[in-house]
């Protein structure tokens, strides 16, 4: 659920409400009495510094509070028959995060990133979720237009997995003016993707002016371990130029390096009765008893990232536009796989005496380019026509590790191959105002239409990152790669940890669809409004689709109004999850025992998956429904509730890892006939469950005047929702027949518990002359990680409070410092029980920490920043 954290502008202006939930005031207003002994000398302050107060407030106050998201129709919040949350450039700058998803998860509550780990590569890649659903279930919007998703498919992934998301931190915090979150189902405007809801950023658009701003900060240390700490430098900027009398261009740009972090704890300590899971050496070995067991590393990428862009308009008369705007980035990202100890199958101590910790690298480049024309009086008509290109590839390696099935002739950096992603997409949308004669106020009448073509490929790596090689260990107890344990077997083909793709299974994919739209917006009184929406597509793959949306709002009483909405809508399949495959040298879980085999993603179209039950994917269907009420009684104080059902048909999900130890099995006979090896583990995407998501909006808003010791802007928002299953698909004969199930409990369980039921935000921004505080107090409820095969390993993150802390001076009109705290208390999660931490696979023990966290695992992050303006 997410909050209403901008409000009216006007007579009609939204403002925040001292309510508390129980437990979450007592830090705000802490917070506050610390720094009140400051208002005494900053009284003669706030009159001297009243004319730069007034203008920040007029300037994020503005075009902040008109809404272009959700409806054809310009129109504040409070106004919209949807709920909206709109945030502005002051709030975005009030915050200590560097880049755009991490504001939004610390401003909006039913807002979150990807849940758990997801994987060597998917950690280059940062997601965006509303209201419990996955991220590919969110459509990201840029301007109005639509956001190309990243070439990088998450298949080691907790939550979202098989996602392909937009990545937020392609797109500068500098750059944005805003950020409107939609709240409702929207497939009936916009289209594939927006089942749980809208993320539109609006760019900056002045013609004069520009900023600069320098952050540095860092995580605390973590006991017992002497590594980075997530060192952070960013510095953005933008500045505006105007182009004639009614043209602007404005460039924008950022730079952040970020340090990588480790919140993992030492190995266990070597047990006979369990030597696969903790010991590191051979049996015998003297080295087991003093060298260090602080092996693994978890927490953070290491990345460096570049963004530059511009949005730019251009008169080309009186009544058209010529428009652009685009963004460039380059990426570098890197994380640890988990540690291959010296005794491991997939080791070569001659190689590595000491055991290996892989490195998995990601270099993206991505970019994406609007051009349009726009006007009115085309016959009476607004119009738009625009046309958008982006293209995402990812280069990936697999460093610092080897293919030990090669021998110890292998490779050490590995190139596993490229994936990438191409997006073209052009529309035409008109709009007129249409007097019918029934009413009093026009029909709003916007028709539409859209063509987009996609591509997703992937190139080879080189052969050592896909090869199975002959290589057995020794028998000879001479041999520098012999040990009792090991010896006559086979180590497991492909780059250890993150295998290459292999050009014998790749394939490449393109699509078409058209759709057509019409969206029609009606007041039939004062204050009664209602609207509809009609969508149909076309895609050239899998054939058409509806969707249709009604909304209605009608203010019952002078400051009470309820609202609400019915759509259905859909999402496409990607063309990543239809298309992707992979090869993953790894650990699979058979009930108490674990068997080093290759896991393969592999296209649910393709000849295996057809041999072991898999279908062509279908699209998602939804049906959302949403019902609240507005209340505001007074005219500094604002109140929303709102309520909402999304039911969704045939959700994509991966199954299991399938794989039959039982020789002669049903599976093992359908992989040997379609040419698979019957030892491999697979996986795919299938249309796998019905679903409902059922939740809970409430926003609630108030400014307090404190007179000559400033003013307090309270905002209370909390965000309440359950993922349950309805149906699961049949496991298939050939499954079954084996003993397996299509889906595991871990599948299951991260579709229904690794998001918090609740998220609680009460903030407080305290203004007084040059001087501004913000104390943020989050509440999460508990989350879980649910194992596998058995349930005494599943493990609870507790309930949690995190409290954020900005402080502000605005030294000069256009110099302004900042402190402040992320996790202020270093608040950790909870950890995964001593069980799960040994089948966990990390090589490691307290703290290993519940990476269903929905607030991570890093704890405090602590800055200062600098900003100038001019």
């Amino acid at each position: 659920m997410t909050t209403q954290i901008s409000s009216v502008s006007g007579d009609a202006r939204a403002r925040r409400a001292p309510s508390l939930l129980a437990g979450t005031g007592w830090l705000a207003l802490a917070a506050l009495a610390a720094f009140a002994p400051l208002s005494a000398h900053a009284a003669d302050a706030a009159a001297a510094a009243s004319d730069t107060a007034a203008a920040d407030a007029a300037s994020d106050a503005g075009p902040g509070d008109i809404i272009v998201t959700g409806s054809r129709v310009s129109r504040t919040v409070a106004e919209s028959v949807v709920p909206i949350d709109v945030i502005g450039e002051k709030q975005l700058q009030a915050t200590g995060k560097v880049n755009v998803r991490d504001i939004l998860q610390q401003l909006v509550p039913s807002y979150n990133n990807a849940s758990g780990w997801t994987g060597g590569t998917g950690e280059a890649v940062k997601s965006a979720s509303l209201r419990g659903l996955n991220s590919d279930q969110t459509l990201v919007l840029v301007n109005g237009k639509r956001r190309a998703g990243h070439s990088i498919v998450f298949v080691t992934a907790r939550g979202n997995l098989g996602a392909s998301p937009v990545d937020l931190d392609y797109i500068p915090s500098s750059s944005v003016s805003r950020i409107e979150v939609l709240r409702d189902g929207a497939a009936a405007q916009y289209g594939s993707d927006a089942i749980a809801g809208v993320i539109n950023i609006i760019l900056k658009d002045k013609g004069e002016g520009g900023s600069f701003s320098a952050t540095a900060g860092q995580y605390t240390k973590h006991d017992g371990v002497s590594d980075k700490l997530g060192e952070t430098i960013q510095i953005n900027f933008d500045q505006g130029f105007n182009l004639g009398e009614q043209g602007f261009l404005r460039v924008f740009g950022n730079y952040n390096h970020q340090n990588y972090t480790n919140r993992l704890g030492a190995t266990a300590a070597c047990t006979t009765a369990d030597r696969a899971r903790t010991c590191l050496y051979p049996a015998g070995d003297p080295r087991e008893q003093t060298a260090s067991r602080y092996r693994g590393k978890q927490g953070l990428p290491q990345t460096q990232t570049i963004n530059v862009g511009y949005n730019a308009e251009v008169a080309l008369g009186s009544d058209i536009t010529a428009y652009s705007f685009a963004t460039f980035s380059d990426q570098n990202s890197y994380n640890f796989g988990i540690y291959r100890p010296p005794a491991s199958l997939q080791n070569l101590p001659s190689v590595y005496p000491e055991g290996y910790l892989p490195q998995f690298t990601v270099n993206t480049q991505a970019w994406q380019g609007v051009f349009g024309l726009k006007g009115s009086d085309l016959l009476g008509w607004d119009w738009d026509f625009s046309t958008s290109y982006a293209n995402n590839k990812a280069r990936l390696e697999n460093n610092a590790s080897l293919n030990p099935s090669l021998g110890p002739t292998s490779p050490r950096d590995i190139f596993l191959g490229n994936t990438l992603f191409t997006e073209w997409t052009t529309n035409l949308d008109l709009k007129r105002q249409i007097e019918t004669g029934l009413f009093a106020e026009p029909l709003n009448f916007a028709i539409g239409a859209e063509y987009r073509r996609n591509h997703f490929e992937q190139q080879a790596g080189e052969p050592a990152s896909y090869q199975i090689g002959t290589y057995v260990f020794p028998t000879d107890p001479t041999d520098p790669n012999y040990s009792a344990a090991n010896a006559g077997k086979r180590p497991s083909g492909g780059a250890s940890g993150l295998g290459g793709f292999d050009p014998a299974a790749l394939g490449n994919r393109s699509r078409s669809n058209v759709s057509l739209y019409l969206d029609l917006a009606q007041k039939l009184t004062q204050g009664w409004e209602v609207g509809f929406a009609g969508r149909y597509e076309h895609y050239s793959d899998f054939g058409s689709t509806w969707s249709g949306k009604f909304s209605t709002r009608v203010e019952v009483l002078p400051g009470v109004a309820l609202r609400g909405s019915v759509s259905n809508g859909f999402r496409a399949p990607s063309l990543q999850q239809q298309t992707y495959t992979s090869l993953l040298p790894n650990y699979v879980t058979q009930g108490t025992a674990q068997v080093l085999s290759i896991v393969r993603y592999i296209p649910a179209d393709s000849t295996v998956a057809r041999a072991i039950g898999a279908s062509a994917l279908r699209p998602e269907k939804s049906l959302d429904l949403t019902a609240g009420i507005v209340l505001q009684p007074l005219r500094n104080l604002s109140v929303s509730l709102d309520a909402y059902q999304i039911d969704i048909n045939d959700r994509i999900l991966a199954t299991g890892q399938l794989l039959s130890l039982t020789a002669g099995s049903p599976l093992q006979q359908a992989l040997v006939a379609a040419g698979a090896n019957p030892g491999d583990t697979f996986s795919y995407f299938t249309n796998a469950a019905d679903t409902r998501t059922r939740g809970l909006d409430l926003v609630v808003e108030y400014q307090q005047d404190l007179g000559n010791a400033g003013k307090i802007n309270w905002s209370l928002a909390s965000a309440f929702n359950e993922t349950t299953i309805r149906k699961l698909a049949p496991t298939p004969a050939v499954l079954s027949g084996s003993g397996l199930s299509l889906f595991d409990r871990g599948r299951i369980g991260d579709l229904t518990k690794a998001y918090p039921k609740n998220r609680t935000i009460l903030s407080a921004n305290w203004q007084v002359g040059k001087f501004s505080a913000t104390v943020r107090e989050a509440y999460y409820s508990a989350t879980w990680s649910t194992d596998t095969t058995t349930p005494g390993r599943d493990s609870r993150n507790s309930p949690a409070f995190i409290t954020d802390l900005d402080v502000n001076y605005q030294a000069t009109s256009n110099i302004r410092l900042t402190v402040g705290a992320n996790n202020l208390f270093n608040k950790m999660p909870s950890q995964i029980n001593p069980d799960a931490q040994l089948y966990y696979g990390w090589w490691a023990q307290n703290p290993v920490y519940n990476l269903t966290s929905p607030y991570g695992y890093n704890g405090g992050f602590y800055y200062a920043r600098i900003g100038l303006s001019w």
